[in-house]
């Protein structure tokens, strides 16, 4: 025993996760050194969800330098009104289907996409910006192209905010094309976004 038992001052009751109790101090002197578990006080929860609607991004061809196509593909409204302080955790997810130019074309080599994912933040008239995520999907020759010609990516990310104040906001989700080459087809599917909110 790291303790001698009979040494042990057996006039409080001891928390397990206390420094000055010892787990030796239970076994030999239960009716002494009483240790209680602390479990973390319960507080309030808030969950919010939603589901987006498809959104087809690219459509017959790539988007140049000057037409990038942007679209909110989820949006989740959550009142923290009745929280002290909440913490907000935002959970995004959608299946992206990537489609590549036709297979009658001839091979195309360095066919890639990339998309952008920004999470902002709507509350009181005031839109925010929170943060930006991206996918990207690159193929480097014919044969690799050939196998996923066509194909399903599912894309997520996750964020926390520490929320100074409380009240009813919209967490939006906006996919933006940045750039692709020989894309047919682009489309974010089963779009869902949830929210959820504790006090701390």
């Amino acid at each position: 025993m790291s303790k001698d038992c009979n040494n042990w001052e057996c006039s409080r009751t001891r928390a397990v996760d206390d420094v000055n109790c010892d787990r030796d101090c239970c076994r030999c002197k239960k009716d002494c050194c009483r240790c209680e578990e602390r479990h973390p006080e319960a507080k309030p929860v808030i969950l919010a969800a939603d589901t987006g609607e498809d959104v087809t991004l690219i459509n017959g061809y790539c988007p140049d330098n000057n037409h990038h196509c942007k679209e909110e593909i989820a949006s989740v409204a959550i009142d923290t009104t009745s929280l002290s302080d909440p913490i907000v955790k935002i959970d995004f997810s959608t299946n992206i289907i990537f489609k590549g130019t036709d297979i009658n074309c001839p091979p195309i080599v360095n066919t890639f996409v990339r998309v952008k994912f920004k999470l902002v933040k709507c509350c009181n008239g005031c839109t925010e910006k929170i943060g930006t995520w991206e996918y990207y999907r690159y193929f480097a020759d014919a044969l690799d192209f050939a196998i996923a010609r066509s194909l399903s990516d599912t894309f997520t990310f996750s964020y926390c905010i520490n929320e100074s104040c409380p009240g009813c906001c919209v967490y939006k989700v906006i996919a933006k094309v940045e750039s692709c080459d020989d894309v047919d087809e682009l489309s974010c599917k089963k779009n869902t976004i949830s929210a959820i909110a504790q006090s701390q």
